[in-house]
């Protein structure tokens, strides 16, 4: 048994309030909460506590987010209601019913969980709770006012300590006619991305015998932005078991095996930190019934599955085949996808499973326990992913026994639902299946491309995968792939047999995404948009710099209007693909852009921006506040956590959780990369042991 116990972790504000104020002048909108800082003390504002609740109420110089005050709230003992112990703030006088607003504030409270409610009501009741940490915290409600002159209150229904500070409404006006209203609210976290990726798979060994290699490289590894490459199993030696040498794989798969570790090479060297996904499409002839690395039998139908031996299913063949596979390969991958498609038989490399063992089928989850229980122990084992379905209703079936998996880090899916351009807002209730019913774990979309689908189209999928199934990966399936039609839409790079390449449309699509949008980030919610205008936001991990990369699908231009609210906008640049410039200037950068002025989108485009703030927002929530990945593999334990920048953490260890037993694991080590912290004991023994994670305060 594992304990984990993650104290809170703290974040300290480094911009003066000078600056504040300084950056203020530049917002487009007035916040019309007088004192909203307390730097008057508690001047326009009246508290209360009634039903039997007792509270108080006071402004403190100790630890303000801003300025000189702040408010603090001590609730001794919490009413029945929420509204028992109360913070009345200003009404706001013909403000107009269905006007949109936008709220936001800083807070912190002495435990982390507490709650505080934001009301907007003088008749009509509206509502939002809110989670606090101990430290500060940027919040945020995009609020549609309800009547006309609502007053904004504050409410505590939890006991203990809370501070506000820089408290703001800012109300917007309609936008003119055909401008479009977009509000970022980078308070509304969602998932935390690992990146945007590519796969490396058939026809990739060209890139390595270009002439051009250099220039492919650098397209590949470092223009794109890629975080993730997706690589193929080619390990299957001749007379596999007898001979496990790879000197033994036939010529025509020894190159793309080797291909591997050079592009595995490539994804680190040089600075670069790419991951790297390693996928099998098939075990190997020996273990199954059609003797064949693909999925057909002597006849040409399809029907290759696992081989059965005395009337059980090979799985500890398998589980062997991999031992042996990772024995002899001199890389490691980060990640591991052992099955490719499992439910899915195919003319070429394929091997089809049931999600759990029938009588004419082996399990997909058998076979994983019994390759999980051979490799468990290995050093440096990859992060196990699954079930790579190849489209959402089968992945649905497949996931399901792998729930009860722990060693599953990360659940994988592929698009292939996706086969015209109605579909791809059709699926949409598909993609929202996966976010709500397997939310247990992060989930990666690692294989989609269609060669009929444009750039544009390319786009509106990633958008819908990373907004709608909540995708902390999306890997794009043919970023070099050969076809002599080079114009063909769905592929990146295009390269002959003699090394040569073209660079299509749908590299620079992917790049809007890739380039500004890394592992670390976080996804946040922005509201506004219509049919053809499409908008999504991430956060970097410090917590000071916004992407929001915009669609518009239509034929013709559109405007829309950034609503930034309180946030600190110091700068703001922008980058642009459309249609009109395609083959002259992809991906043009525009240069600084104004975020209060309307942003007009060419037709058939796609516009990253790029927010920097004045500030560093707190880049998490307390409900990010946690383990988000664990390995205990015999020979290590190691965890991730979101990283404080500037904070150090003690990894401790007790056998028994008895007080004076825990001990610093002197010898951990940490990695930070993008936003999270690994932890690792690399001696953790044989024992049962207890960990946690403690802040360290210094000496």
């Amino acid at each position: 048994m594992l304990l984990f116990r993650l104290n809170t972790l703290t974040f300290v504000r480094r911009m003066a309030a000078a600056f504040s104020l300084m950056m203020a002048s530049q917002l487009p909108a007035q916040n019309l909460v007088t004192n909203g800082g307390f730097e008057t003390g508690l001047t326009g504002w009246s508290n209360n506590a009634t039903g039997g609740a007792i509270g108080s109420f006071a402004t403190e110089t100790v630890q303000p987010y801003a300025g000189a005050k702040a408010m603090k709230v001590v609730v001794n003992t919490a009413g029945p209601n929420p509204w028992n112990v109360q913070t009345l703030g200003p009404t706001f006088t013909a403000l107009g019913t269905g006007r949109s607003t936008l709220i936001t504030f800083r807070a912190r409270a002495t435990t982390q969980g507490t709650r505080v409610r934001f009301v907007m009501q003088t008749n009509v009741f509206q509502q939002r709770d809110f989670t606090l940490s101990t430290a500060w915290t940027y919040f945020a409600w995009n609020h549609v006012t309800g009547e006309d002159s609502p007053r904004l209150r504050i409410q505590y229904p939890d006991p203990g300590t809370v501070w506000l500070d820089e408290i703001s409404l800012v109300a917007f006006d309609e936008p003119a006619s055909g401008v479009l209203p977009v509000t970022l609210n980078p308070g509304d976290r969602r998932q935390m991305m690992d990146g945007i990726g590519g796969a490396l798979t058939w026809y990739s060994t060209r890139v390595l015998s270009s002439p051009h290699k250099e220039q492919l490289e650098g397209l590949i590894f470092d223009d794109l932005g890629l975080d993730i490459i997706r690589l193929k199993n080619w390990y299957f030696p001749a007379d596999y078991p007898i001979n496990k040498s790879p000197a033994a794989i036939p010529n025509n798969q020894r190159t793309s095996y080797n291909a591997n570790k050079t592009f595995y090479d490539m994804a680190k060297e040089g600075g670069r930190d790419i991951s790297v996904l390693f996928s099998s499409w098939t075990p190997p002839e020996n273990l199954k019934t059609n003797d064949s690395l693909t999925g057909t039998d002597s006849s040409g139908a399809l029907n290759a599955t696992l081989k059965k031996v005395n009337g059980q299913f090979v799985y500890a063949d398998l589980a062997q085949y991999w031992v042996d596979l990772l024995d002899n390969m001199n890389w490691t991958p980060d990640y591991l996808s052992v099955q490719n498609e499992p439910g899915y038989l195919a003319s070429w490399e394929s091997c089809r499973f049931a999600p759990n063992q029938t009588s004419t089928l082996p399990g997909f989850a058998q076979a994983l326990d019994a390759i999980h229980n051979r490799i468990k122990d290995r050093p440096g084992l990859p992060v196990l992913i699954g079930p790579e379905s190849e489209n959402m209703n089968d992945f649905r079936t497949q996931a399901a026994p792998l729930g009860s998996r722990p060693y599953i880090d990360l659940y994988a899916f592929h698009n292939y639902n996706i086969g015209s351009d109605a579909a791809i807002n059709g699926e949409i209730p598909k993609l929202n299946q996966i976010r709500d019913d397997f939310d247990d774990r992060p989930n990666w979309m690692t294989e989609f491309s269609k060669d009929e689908f444009d750039w544009l189209q390319t786009a509106r999928v990633i958008h819908n995968t990373l907004v709608e199934a909540n995708a902390s990966a999306y890997i794009f399936w043919k970023l070099v792939w050969s076809d002599s039609v080079t114009t063909t839409p769905g592929i990146m790079i295009n390269i002959d047999g003699a090394g040569n390449y073209t660079v299509g449309p749908t590299y620079y699509a992917i790049k809007h995404y890739a380039r500004h949008i890394s592992r670390g980030h976080q996804r946040f919610e922005v509201a506004g948009g219509d049919t053809n205008v499409r908008a999504s936001g991430y956060i970097n991990p410090a917590g000071n710099q916004l992407t929001l990369v915009v669609i518009n699908a239509g034929g013709a231009s559109a405007g829309i209007s950034l609503r930034t609210g309180g946030l600190p906008v110091a700068s703001a640049t922008a980058f642009r693909t459309r249609q009109f410039d395609l083959a002259s200037a992809p991906y043009q950068s525009l240069g600084a852009v104004n975020p209060a002025n309307v942003q007009t989108l060419a037709a058939r485009s796609i516009t990253t921006f790029v927010i920097d703030l004045a500030e560093t927002l707190n880049p998490y929530d307390p409900a990010l506040l946690r383990i988000d990945r664990f390995q205990h593999h015999g020979n290590r334990v190691t965890m991730t956590i979101p990283a404080q920048p500037g904070y150090n953490f003690i990894l401790w260890k007790s056998p028994t959780l008895a007080t004076g037993s825990w001990q610093k694991v002197s010898n951990a080590v940490f990695t930070e990369s993008n936003g999270l912290l690994t932890l690792s004991d690399p001696t953790p023994g044989t024992a049962r042991a207890y960990y946690r994670v403690q802040r360290d305060s210094g000496p």
